[in-house]
């Protein structure tokens, strides 16, 4: 990617965080008073963060496939 693109990237990580942060509190607040205890926001944030470990997984193959497809229609074009 490179540096020309670690200013935005940043930036987005940085939204998602604060929506996190502004999301998460309430809804953990809203999980203890239905069950009268924190397991449940403990068992949601720890799934959540599963879910985006196996989402994240394929990412390194999926940049070697669009490089592989940009050059072959790189050399295409020549």
């Amino acid at each position: 990617m490179g540096l020309e693109k670690l200013t935005n990237a940043f930036g987005i990580l940085c939204l998602f965080q604060g929506v996190a942060a502004f999301v998460g509190t309430p809804l953990a607040g809203f999980f203890y008073g239905l069950t009268n205890t924190y397991d449940m926001s403990f068992y949601v944030s720890g799934g959540l963060i599963t879910l985006s470990a196996i989402l994240c997984y394929p990412l390194g193959y999926v940049n070697r496939w669009e490089k592989q497809r940009a050059a072959k229609k790189d050399s295409q074009k020549v």
